[in-house]
């Protein structure tokens, strides 16, 4: 009984050793037909000086357009509203690109990046990565 007892000690002693050797990665990496990845940023200065970047990786021979849209938005209370003369659309026609705007924010205050990034080539269906970047002085 001893024995038994010893040894099955042992085995799950091993186990819990080893297991974590085993694990998984748990990160989520989305992975694109079309495109390698997409890079967002927006920096707002003390002075409101603020830039807007949006650059994309792609393959060469593969990526044949993706079309940048951008705009900036303010927050008022609960609800969000586009600040004029920051919403542009870009078409880049090459396998890699980037955009940047630069623009002065008169008022202080919340604001935030609302981007979308549509990628065609012959990896497949166009793809479209978008998403928000907050940022505030």
């Amino acid at each position: 009984m001893k024995k038994t007892l010893a040894v099955a000690l042992a085995l799950v002693f091993c186990i819990v050793l080893v297991a974590p050797t085993f694990a998984l990665d748990t990160r989520v990496t989305p992975r694109y037909n079309n495109v390698d990845s997409v890079t967002p940023r927006f920096y707002i200065a003390s002075n409101g000086d603020s830039v807007v970047t949006v650059s994309y990786q792609g393959f060469e021979g593969i990526t044949t357009k993706a079309t940048i849209t951008t705009v900036i938005q303010k927050k008022t209370m609960w609800w969000w509203s586009d600040v004029d003369n920051t919403d542009w659309v870009i078409e880049i026609t090459e396998p890699s690109g980037e955009v940047e705007h630069r623009i002065n924010l008169k008022n202080s205050g919340t604001y935030r990046l609302v981007y979308e990034v549509r990628i065609e080539g012959t990896g497949g269906a166009t793809e479209v990565i978008s998403g928000e970047i907050e940022d505030s002085f």
